[in-house]
């Protein structure tokens, strides 16, 4: 039913960045009439980088399978469009890539959504739903209602269809023994490497084990620092602290304190 094809690390497709929380799920469209779920998988992981297009979802799926591409704890360019989000900032963010899945469906050579890969489509969001404890009605988007872009055309034309697929995932909710992960993980988790975090509060001049312990976990949720770990609490590693507060964390004032670590211990810990 699933399989994965993990895109390569790459500033264009997988940026390999850390997803805040997944409150969402967001469907697409391919708009590429025949394509399978294969060939979109292949185009994120090829001609989207060589054309340097920001661009790809999380999952693809056809009338034959669902195609992981990036893994839920990583974010894609799937859902920010200049600015134009639609969404409830207080939950999603100025940026919902950070903040939802994107999950795009092929259509056959006419143009049309098929009978089998709606169906497929139902069973994954309601594994999507469950995995993530979300609310079936609440927590699907069209494209359409995140950025105003004609996508997924046929829902956008129809959103009475739209609301009908949300009515059908959640109807498949309450049939557990029908909803399963579609896609296989490994039998054995891989070692997660843990990181002391500082406590405390560091800021602009500060020097010490402790900077660096702050600078080696920015890197690790890569909110790089231009220079080296060096353990110098400079302007470098002030900028990378506010960027990745402005994401995960507020206030947004580049002292690292109570909030900032326990944002970093749970994406880098948990």
């Amino acid at each position: 039913m699933g399989r994965e094809m993990y895109l390569k690390v790459n500033p264009y497709t997988n940026p390999d960045i850390v997803i805040t929380e997944v409150r969402g799920v967001v469907w697409h469209y391919t708009a590429s009439p025949g394509a399978t779920a294969e060939n979109i998988a292949k185009y994120f992981n090829g001609t989207c980088i060589v054309n340097k297009r920001y661009a790809s979802a999380h999952d693809v799926i056809d009338a034959k399978e669902v195609i992981n591409m990036i893994k839920y704890n990583r974010i894609a360019y799937h859902a920010h469009d200049r600015n134009r989000q639609r969404l409830d900032r207080r939950r999603y963010g100025s940026n919902a890539n950070f903040t939802t899945l994107g999950v795009e469906l092929c259509i056959d050579k006419n143009g049309k959504l098929q009978k089998e890969t709606y169906a497929l489509a139902v069973l994954h969001g309601a594994f999507l739903m469950k995995k993530f404890n979300l609310d079936p009605i609440e927590h699907n988007f069209m494209h359409f209602q995140i950025t105003g872009k004609n996508c997924p055309a046929f829902w956008v034309s129809d959103p009475i269809g739209f609301e009908k697929f949300k009515q059908d995932i959640a109807s498949a909710m309450k049939q557990s023994d029908k909803v399963v992960e579609p896609i296989k993980k490994p039998t054995t988790k891989p070692a997660i490497k843990k990181y002391t975090l500082p406590t405390g509060i560091v800021k602009l001049g500060d020097k010490g084990t402790k900077v660096k312990q702050l600078q080696t976990a920015l890197n690790a949720v890569k909110f790089k620092l231009k220079g080296k770990v060096d353990g110098i609490f400079g302007q470098d590693t002030l900028q990378a602290l506010k960027r990745f507060q402005s994401v995960h964390c507020n206030p947004v004032d580049g002292i690292y304190g109570t909030k900032s670590r326990a944002a970093l211990n749970k994406l880098l810990n948990n």
